[in-house]
């Protein structure tokens, strides 16, 4: 049984020395070629787990180990002077913070666990001054999500796993204005992580088309035992770029905001859509103008301004917002 948990790099290192102060004399083996089982007593450890590091610094962080096979055991085909360590630059450093501080939106999926055990490796393999550095910065810097969304776990998986290797699945999802559940029979694509939110996107054989299912309303999945067609044309990419957020439409739609000048900066620092144009008006007040293939996520997020921003294009959305504040308006 091994006497200790010292951490993996700190016994390769430890491994490199030993090896290094044989070869030159300067170390207590009396053989210039230590072998695993000298190397595990002096680090308390099994000659199994040295064995483990020992191709891992050959084959992750190629440092020129060889085993004489004559006089058992290992040394150096040419000089080492220092032992390889991970050089960061502060950009890196900061990116791998931010990297650490996003993991809190996978909270609540099967990623998550994954994800903290990876970053966990990865700052354990930084050298201590690097460490130290991160946890400074680690107080400066916080995310915040105002809400996060219920995702059952095992369907979580279920999905993911559908996805990977391409099984055809047969779901039951109920929208928020039905009853019951349809049931659709779907070749998952992809899942996609947007503004908070976990979706779906599959192809649909009743609808026939692809069609984005937000994972909450899945109320069943069954695996139909087949493989996905294939739609190696189809680029989620492309399929996504002319919506607002996660719906797509087949349409082109000319939309033409009048933003008010209270909130115009807002629009002036932020790009909302990559089809954004703005024309400054008189008054600080802004024009702007996108080019979406669906009215639905608009729609609502123009309601959100409370009539800061204007639809002026086109007709179909100028109604349905005009619609829906009057619908507001009778209910207050």
């Amino acid at each position: 049984m091994e006497k200790t948990t010292r951490p993996q790099k700190e016994r390769m290192l430890r491994i490199h020395q030993i090896i290094n102060e044989a070869k030159d004399g300067s170390s207590r083996f009396r053989n210039a070629y230590p072998n695993a089982n000298d190397i595990s007593q002096e680090l308390e450890v099994s000659a199994k787990t040295i064995q483990r590091d020992i191709e891992f610094m050959r084959s992750r962080l190629n440092l020129p180990i060889e085993y004489d096979q004559i006089k058992h055991g290992f040394y150096y085909t040419e000089e080492v002077a220092s032992f390889p360590t991970i050089q960061i630059t502060e950009g890196e450093l900061f990116s791998l913070l931010i990297a650490q501080k996003a993991i809190a939106s996978y909270q609540g999926t099967t990623f998550e666990g994954p994800l903290k055990q990876a970053f966990r490796k990865l700052a354990d393999s930084l050298p201590e001054s690097i460490n130290i550095h991160l946890d400074d910065w680690d107080r400066s810097i916080a995310f915040h999500s105002a809400s996060v969304p219920v995702v059952d776990l095992k369907q979580f998986n279920l999905l993911s796993q559908a996805v990977m290797k391409k099984e055809q699945l047969l779901i039951k999802y109920k929208k928020p204005n039905q009853n019951e559940a349809s049931e659709r029979q779907i070749d998952p694509i992809q899942i996609v992580h947007v503004s908070g939110e976990w979706y779906l996107l599959a192809w649909c054989y009743k609808r026939k088309k692809f069609i984005t299912f937000l994972i909450q309303r899945i109320r069943s999945i069954k695996k139909t035992g087949r493989k996905c067609a294939r739609h190696g044309d189809f680029s989620v990419e492309d399929h996504l770029r002319n919506s607002f957020g996660i719906y797509s439409g087949d349409q082109a739609f000319q939309i033409t905001l009048k933003v008010d000048k209270s909130v115009a900066d807002y629009f002036r620092e932020r790009k909302w859509h990559s089809s954004q144009i703005n024309k400054e008006l008189s008054g600080g007040h802004l024009r702007v103008h996108y080019v979406l293939n669906s009215l639905e996520e608009i729609q609502r997020w123009i309601l959100g301004w409370g009539g800061a921003v204007q639809a002026l294009a086109p007709k179909q959305l100028v109604e349905s917002i005009h619609n829906a504040a009057q619908n507001l308006l009778k209910k207050h």
